[in-house]
């Protein structure tokens, strides 16, 4: 889908050895969200911030051992992750420099 200046806000094509993805950009051609398919049971969706730097991705371990959440602060640092270790038991974990 393109807006009214042609340019592509809404993309569906292919990643990753040709598996479906939709991505989402602004306005100003940034991407915002990523919606891949999954591979391998790995797959996350990508929510980025105005500076192109991933902000929350949501998505799977790998190797698959289960879910996985982590936050991103401005400068594309981990700050937040949430995730099943190795056993499929549950991680949490606050970061700072």
């Amino acid at each position: 889908m393109t807006d009214d200046a042609g340019d592509n806000v809404v993309v569906l094509g292919t990643k990753d050895g040709d598996n479906g993805v939709v991505l989402t950009r602004s306005a100003t051609g940034k991407d915002l969200v990523e919606l891949p398919s999954t591979v391998d049971d790995e797959s996350v969706v990508t929510t980025y911030q105005p500076y192109c730097q991933p902000l929350v991705l949501l998505g799977s371990t790998k190797p698959f051992t289960g879910g996985m959440i982590q936050v991103n602060n401005k400068t594309g640092e981990t700050i937040v992750n949430v995730q099943a270790d190795e056993y499929g038991n549950g991680v949490a974990g606050a970061y700072n420099h």
